[in-house]
């Protein structure tokens, strides 16, 4: 395996890592004039995590290179679904400081740019929007997306909305002051739960497929859609009584078939309504 041209415009984020893998394999690595410091840096990580027999070895090798261990096990990714790992590439997508990165993912100073470098090169390209939304984010931007794919939705909000909004998106917040007293909280409440409502109304748009069939349901609903917003910014400022009734009425704008379970809204005229099955995501219109 060598080195990607650098014309290729198909080349993997991980492209080094890849690379040093496949040395580290190599009785006697062939070095290429593009295998750069991090590709032999990853060549001595993966050597060494490949001669590990136990946790006392894995521990060993954390002490020794903590920013690369560290780099692989967010790739990786220790748990399922790799929550962690999607928030850190959609902040490097939203072109976010890698300390800031850092600090917010709990992460060691040296281990973002190490994850930049082996597993997620794409600081040097992100002006290439097409590449950005093709090669890195994928397909499912543009069709096939579901409630599911979260690591898709954030890192569309980071790249095309920035930092701010992947916080806000994140946190469920609107980014106000936490309440100091008693009075406060209705109004932190009402702003976070207008903030939510946004966010999965702009998930529900870009969950919505259109058909031949469904492109007259999917005209009303965006007619609805835009008649209620002006109920909902209202509503948000009268306190969370009114927002819940905005929302409510809403919801009943939309046609009974809406509320019914069924197949995907380009199997059928009908839509379907179902909650998010993990946190951060919203409601799937189809």
């Amino acid at each position: 395996m060598l080195p990607p041209s650098p014309h290729d415009p198909f080349v993997e984020p991980s492209w080094r890592w890849l690379r040093a893998c496949f040395l580290a394999e190599q009785a006697e690595p062939a070095w290429h004039p593009q295998d750069d410091s991090w590709v032999r840096r990853a060549v001595t990580f993966a050597a060494a995590r490949g001669r590990c027999c136990d946790e006392a070895d894995q521990n060993r090798l954390a002490d020794e290179m903590p920013e690369l261990y560290q780099a692989h096990r967010l790739f990786h990714g220790a748990s399922s679904p790799p929550l962690l790992r999607w928030g850190a590439e959609a902040r490097l997508l939203a072109r976010e400081p890698l300390d800031a990165i850092a600090r917010k993912c709990g992460l060691l100073p040296g281990t973002v740019e190490a994850y930049t470098k082996l597993f997620f090169d794409v600081l040097g390209r992100l002006d290439a929007d097409t590449w950005v939304y093709c090669q890195v984010i994928g397909s499912k931007a543009f069709h096939g997306m579901t409630e599911q794919d979260l690591g898709i939705w954030w890192k569309l909000v980071g790249y095309g909305l920035g930092p701010v909004a992947l916080d806000i998106l994140l946190h469920c917040a609107p980014g106000l002051p936490p309440p100091e007293t008693l009075a406060g909280i209705d109004e932190a409440l009402a702003g976070a739960a207008a903030s939510l409502f946004r966010w999965k109304e702009l998930l529900a748009v870009h969950l919505l497929p259109v058909t031949r069939e469904t492109a007259g349901e999917v005209l009303r609903l965006a007619a609805q859609f835009r008649a209620s917003a002006g109920r909902a910014e209202k509503a948000t400022e009268q306190g969370p009584a009114s927002l819940q009734a905005a929302a409510a009425n809403l919801l009943g704008d939309l046609p009974a078939s809406a509320s019914r379970p069924g197949p995907p809204l380009g199997d059928r005229p009908g839509r379907r309504k179902s909650e998010p099955a993990a946190h951060g995501a919203g409601r799937e219109v189809a």
